[in-house]
């Protein structure tokens, strides 16, 4: 599962500051934190983990810059919602389940490795169904002689 925010090119680094004060205070990702515990999310939150970033449309901003106007450099702010997250989502955290990501890019590497995961998986089921169809094929096989 992810969650990716867009940001655009004429928002700034102070823009994503406040947006990150916001959500600080609204308690959205605790409340996300104790929707991903939840019994029937447990196999696969477990499997494939969260992750939770931004997507900066490739114009927005260059990472470490101090945009015109600003306080702080976007890789600031992208140090403080690394730290937000994990300081509000602690059972997610503490389980390994979160991945946060920064552009476009970082992310589409996370879902590259979790459509690996997906596939490994498929593979590592199909396997053991194929074991345990040959123990069958055998079982039945040595009954008949």
């Amino acid at each position: 599962m992810s969650v990716v925010l867009a940001l655009r090119a004429d928002q700034t680094a102070q823009d994503l500051g406040e947006m990150l004060t916001k959500m600080e205070e609204d308690g959205v990702l605790t409340q996300l934190d104790k929707i991903l515990q939840e019994k029937h999310l447990s196999g696969t939150v477990a499997l494939r983990g969260v992750c939770l970033g931004f997507d900066d449309d490739g114009v927005a901003w260059r990472f470490g810059k101090t945009p015109v106007g600003t306080v702080s450099t976007l890789g600031e702010q992208y140090d403080r919602w690394d730290e937000l997250v994990r300081r509000k989502m602690p059972h997610s955290n503490r389980r390994g389940l979160l991945t946060t990501v920064h552009n476009a890019h970082e992310h589409i590497i996370w879902r590259r490795k979790m459509k690996r995961y997906d596939i490994k998986a498929v593979e590592q089921k199909n396997v053991t169904g194929e074991e345990v169809q040959g123990q069958d094929d055998e079982t039945h096989q040595g009954g008949m002689d």
